[in-house]
């Protein structure tokens, strides 16, 4: 099968007001699949947010191919439905936000797809109910909390029916609750309805929610594999400034003292049962 997304040689340079040309991304080769859920990660700087804006044809490369559903996102006439194909939820909720109801801001892409009005209002009460908010599509935005705000505009993306959701670290701005209800909606669009999902984050121990992850460095992939593959080098991500999550290190350490820990833990549940286990 043809990947969803196919990038070639993909190369990004800012030019700022000094005039001092700065490549953000440096020859990314990379393929992305349906279905797949896939972390990216790496120090600030690293590219991650620019490579996340060519996945949908919001930045142009320098050079380079990106292409999505074998639609090229440097041809104007396809970009389109190509940000049909490939939805962007980002940081900041309340820059996604527009209407002054819930069910009109997870209404406004559709109603400027010229969708008809029953099937935007079938698509709006699935998506909002989707993310767990079937009861709050006539209030306010401005009354939810951050993290309701964020699954708002992750309902209005889920509406348009795209084949890929990116997630530009869509958890740095909430409190740990905010936080929790984000990540399990994001793991249950990828499980439940197959979203294929890309997942930008800072936060190590969300990315190992992932089943890929890529690690970004001067605008370069330099690691991409199964989470578990990727934190078997904890000094190598050290030497990138990325930390391990901290149940990884953890078991790491427990297992330096001689504790038979599997291989694959990678969340507190998973430690949790294993050590009741071990001490059963």
């Amino acid at each position: 099968m043809q990947p969803l997304i196919r990038i070639r040689a993909l190369r990004h340079t800012y030019v700022f007001d000094a005039g001092v040309p700065i490549a953000a991304l440096d020859g990314i080769d990379l393929d992305l699949h349906h279905g797949e859920f896939v972390g990216i990660v790496g120090p600030n700087g690293s590219g991650k947010s620019t490579l996340a804006q060519h996945l949908n044809g919001l930045l142009m490369p320098t050079s380079g191919e990106v292409w999505v559903s074998g639609m090229l996102t440097a041809e104007p006439r396809d970009r389109w439905r190509i940000r049909q194909q490939v939805g962007m939820v980002f940081q900041n909720p309340d820059s996604q936000l527009v209407a002054s109801t819930v069910e009109e801001d997870v209404a406004f892409g559709l109603e400027n797809l010229g969708v008809p009005p029953a099937e935007i209002r079938a698509r709006v009460d699935a998506a909002l109910d989707a993310v767990g908010l079937a009861g709050y599509a006539t209030r306010p935005p401005y009354l939810l909390s951050g993290g309701q705000k964020q699954l708002v505009a992750i309902a209005g993306v889920l509406a348009m029916q795209p084949a890929c959701i990116v997630f530009d670290e869509p958890t740095s701005m909430l409190d740990p609750s905010g936080r929790e209800r984000v990540l399990d909606t994001i793991k249950m669009l990828n499980t439940e309805h197959e979203t294929t999902t890309i997942l930008i984050t800072q936060s190590m121990e969300e990315a190992a929610l992932a089943g890929r992850l890529l690690v970004m460095h001067r605008g370069r992939i330099v690691a991409d594999g199964p989470p578990t593959r990727i934190f078997a080098e904890p000094a190598r991500l050290r030497s990138l400034g990325l930390d391990l999550p901290p149940v990884v290190e953890i078991a790491h350490r427990l297992v330096g003292w001689g504790v038979p820990l599997p291989p694959d833990l990678q969340t507190v549940d998973d430690m949790a049962r294993v050590l009741c286990t071990l001490s059963s």
